[in-house]
């Protein structure tokens, strides 16, 4: 193995270091969060409140509100706006397992797509049961949670 391999290997095996994938989870829903915060400021705050509140020169609010105003909203009654958010926010912490597992067992699913006749799926799979499997083949939830959470659908 020559040094250039073996200094890509250990800039790989950092990157993929599961701590570091937590911290960025963690940091992108903490700027999610903050999206949002923004997004609902400006339904009921003056400009000027909102630039004291974000810490950011009053100039710049109306271009902070163009750039947040496509994050989704969280679903009603819900910690979060799809099934995978509400994974990442069990796997980085932010929720604890009950409240996931009860939240995944509320969740109004969309219908699963289904293939048309030459095998593709036009439709979404938001907001559908894939997600939380994804989540789980991605490592947001354990063999155990996903068991768990199977056995309340029962």
């Amino acid at each position: 193995m020559d040094e250039g391999s073996a200094v890509e290997q250990q800039a790989h095996a950092r990157l993929v270091n599961a701590r570091l994938v937590n911290a960025r989870r963690t940091l992108e829903l903490a700027q999610l969060d903050y999206n949002r915060a923004l997004k609902d400021s400006a339904k009921v705050l003056p400009t000027r409140r909102i630039a004291n509140g974000a810490r950011i020169p009053q100039a710049t609010v109306p271009q902070a509100l163009d750039a947040v105003a496509e994050t989704p909203d969280l679903l009603e009654g819900f910690s979060a706006a799809s099934p995978y958010e509400l994974c990442e926010r069990y796997a980085s912490g932010f929720i604890d397992r009950e409240d996931m597992l009860d939240q995944l067992t509320r969740w109004p699913y969309a219908p699963t797509p289904h293939p048309d006749e030459f095998g593709d799926y036009t439709e979404s799979f938001d907001n559908t049961i894939i997600e939380v499997t994804d989540a789980a083949r991605g490592g947001l939830l354990t063999d155990d949670d996903y068991e768990d959470l199977l056995e309340r659908f029962a």
